[in-house]
Parts: C-alpha cells; sequence; structure tokens
C-alpha cells in the first residue's frame, strides 16, 4: 500500500479528461503550478511568503485520499469511453477535498495559521461557502483562489491542447523575482 505521500507523486488532479490534469502526476503538477503562479503574484498581495508556499503546496492535498486508501482510482472501461477516467469512492465523498486536506495536515503535525487554515479550506469559493467567509476573505485566501482559478480553467485548459504553453508558463514564473 502507498503512503499519501507517494500518492501526491501519482495521483489526478481530477476525474474527468475535459477537467484539469486527469491523468496520473497531475496534483503534482496542478500543485506545482499553482505554487509557482502564486509566488508570481505574490508581489500585488500582502502575504507572507511561507505562507503562500504552505497554502499552494497543501490546498489539495486531500486529493491523496485517507492514510489507508487513495481519493481517486480508476474508473471503469465504459466510464472512460464517456471522459471519466477515475472515480472517487463512496468512503472518500465524506469529506470533501479541501477539508482533507487539512485533516491530513493535522495528522502529520503542520500546525496552520488561521489564514492559511481558511486559504486552504475556501480556496475553491463554492457558493456555499460564502455565508462562512464573505467579508471576512484574507489576502492569502484571495491570492490562492485567483492562482488555482487561472491555472485549472485557463492555464491547464490550454496546456491540455498545446504542452509549450506549460514549459513557456514555467520559464516565465522562474523569471519573476519574489
Amino acid at each position: 500500500m502507498s503512503t499519501v505521500f507517494e500518492r501526491f507523486n501519482t495521483a489526478p488532479a481530477s476525474t474527468r479528461i475535459q477537467h484539469h490534469n486527469c491523468y496520473e502526476g497531475g496534483l503534482l503538477d496542478h500543485t506545482n503550478m499553482v505554487t509557482l503562479k502564486m509566488l508570481g503574484d505574490l508581489k500585488f498581495y500582502s502575504v507572507p511568503l511561507y505562507s503562500a508556499v504552505i497554502a499552494g503546496l497543501c490546498h489539495d492535498l486531500g486529493k491523496v485520499g485517507s492514510e489507508d486508501a487513495p481519493y481517486y482510482q480508476p474508473a471503469e472501461a465504459w466510464q472512460k469511453n464517456s471522459g471519466i477516467h477515475y472515480v472517487i469512492p463512496p468512503e472518500m465523498k465524506i469529506l470533501p477535498h479541501a477539508a482533507r486536506s487539512i485533516h491530513l495536515l493535522g495528522r502529520f503535525n503542520v500546525q496552520l495559521t488561521e489564514h492559511e487554515f481558511q486559504a486552504i479550506l475556501y480556496h475553491n469559493m463554492q457558493p456555499e461557502d460564502s455565508g462562512c467567509v464573505k467579508y471576512y476573505e484574507t489576502p492569502l485566501l484571495h491570492l490562492l483562489h485567483q492562482a488555482d482559478m487561472y491555472v485549472c480553467w485557463v492555464f491547464e485548459k490550454a496546456y491540455n491542447q498545446d504542452a509549450t504553453i506549460q514549459e513557456q508558463l514555467i520559464n516565465l514564473l522562474n523569471e519573476v523575482s519574489i
């Protein structure tokens, strides 16, 4: 059985081929790109570097699953024909992946600040979250949310069609000084 950290290297970032990084290792690629985007945009936010790195690297940690089981499992052949390459087993659905991220960090004694906790928990900014954080969003939450949305829906969508785009973005972000 693989450990949480071994699974991080091989887990996909989503279930469907039309979504972002639905391939083995997609979660690691996505996490790295979000973190790089956050570091590139850090100059626009009043956020400590350490908090940006923690939030970027850990925001989707819950997609590896629990200590005992993976979050994603390969789909059946008939599902793959409709673009679903992975499924989330019922036992993983008791915690959304953001909450599972915080749970796993706690299991490994990683202490989060309240801003890091908020950013990881609400980074998807789902409608049901708005009542919890409306008017209390921290700059870190906005930085993570904006980076995650850009990477998911702009960059990774384009990357699915043109692999040179990822290389160009990595080179650009590497040139940005923090």
